[in-house]
């Protein structure tokens, strides 16, 4: 009880950004949302999008992004 469960498209992954203009990358992703799993979905969501936005920083977006999480009672 708790937990999250998330499930999604490899978008948010594949975005390019950062300083040296790389993909996010599933181990950062898997790390970041270990970090937010105890905000409440509001607050992960907002915190998703705008770490999204700061990584793009100006560049178009690559890929579709799909991102769902289910917190387990």
């Amino acid at each position: 009880p708790g937990s999250w469960v998330y499930l999604g498209s490899d978008g948010y992954q594949d975005q390019f950004g950062g300083l040296l203009g790389k993909k996010f990358g599933s181990k950062k992703l898997h790390m970041l949302l270990k970090s937010i799993s105890k905000l409440d979905s509001k607050c992960q969501k907002d915190f998703l999008l705008e770490h999204l936005s700061t990584w793009q920083s100006n560049r178009e977006q690559t890929d579709d992004i799909c991102l769902m999480g289910i917190k387990i009672n």
